[in-house]
């Protein structure tokens, strides 16, 4: 069975800025911006979930909020199993509340 969630990912790039002086010096850094994408998770390999507070506060912290959150928002960090016994874990817009009524609601269907 599988659930549909929005997932918070970070896009990290290579930045060039041009200063503009005289020398028309390039300077380059690395710059991350989170961003959103659909994930459908499939239900039978969640492990455990639990608040992702810490998410919240880097997305403030960094002002990085994606466009359309605002700074009320939760997120949650689902643990999924994978193959021989590996485990990662992706963080998903809602709160863990939130998260574990959009699973049951998957199963009932």
């Amino acid at each position: 069975m599988f659930v549909d969630l929005v997932q918070v990912y970070e896009n990290t790039f290579l930045e060039a800025t041009d200063r503009g002086d005289e020398e028309s010096r390039v300077t380059q850094s690395i710059t991350s911006r989170y961003s959103l994408r659909t994930v459908s998770v499939n239900t039978n390999n969640i492990l455990f979930i639990r608040d992702d507070d810490t998410m919240k506060n880097n997305l403030v912290r960094k002002k990085t909020l994606p466009p359309g959150l605002d700074l009320n928002q939760s997120f949650s960090k689902i643990f999924i199993s994978g193959a021989n016994n590996s485990m990662s874990s992706i963080v998903v817009v809602g709160s863990r509340g939130v998260v574990i009524e959009k699973i049951m609601q998957a199963r009932k269907q």
